[in-house]
């Protein structure tokens, strides 16, 4: 969990580029808020699919838009936990917005969103990209993709730029 917590600090000090996708996530969290559901940022290892989410999620909370919540063990998530999940939501004047990496791995969790999804329940979920067989079978649950591509020279050179990465041949 160290990489995750190094993300947070990351995007909390800002550590990270801007990506055009942004916005295209942003629009899909908003589609999904009135009925609940999920937005699934897919991309291939090192994409930056879990700093994107982070970057959304810590935005949204320092708006006001959101209530942010990461889930760090899908797995453990239980009934018990769920209660309070819906809970805090009935509480919150906000939609409530859970993070998840790699959420097609937690097939528990997802057929668990399933069951207690509600509207202003959003969760905002990364994925290598997977095959619809390894899919749960969703028929509540409003599901939004977004794929990103491999990060563009360009993406690479700001984020060098932003930590004063050596550009020798070496350090590469």
């Amino acid at each position: 969990h160290g990489a995750v917590q190094s993300l947070w600090a990351a995007v909390a000090n800002g550590l990270d580029v801007s990506r055009s996708e942004v916005s295209e996530v942003v629009r899909a969290l908003a589609d999904i808020r009135a009925s609940g559901g999920m937005v699934v940022v897919q991309g291939n290892s090192g994409t930056g699919k879990s700093a994107l989410v982070r970057r959304i999620a810590w935005d949204a909370n320092q708006a006001g838009t959101h209530l942010v919540l990461e889930v760090v063990v899908p797995g453990e998530v239980d009934d018990a936990s769920w209660k309070a999940v819906l809970s805090l939501l009935m509480l919150s004047s906000k939609p409530l917005l859970l993070i998840v990496d790699d959420v097609w791995r937690h097939s528990d969790f997802v057929e668990a969103l399933e069951r207690h999804i509600r509207p202003g329940l959003c969760v905002l979920g990364t994925s290598r990209p997977v095959g619809v067989s390894q899919k749960s079978e969703m028929t509540m649950l409003a599901i939004h993709p977004v794929r990103l591509g491999p990060l563009s020279t360009e993406l690479v050179e700001e984020l060098r730029d932003l930590i004063s990465t050596d550009r020798e041949p070496a350090a590469q």
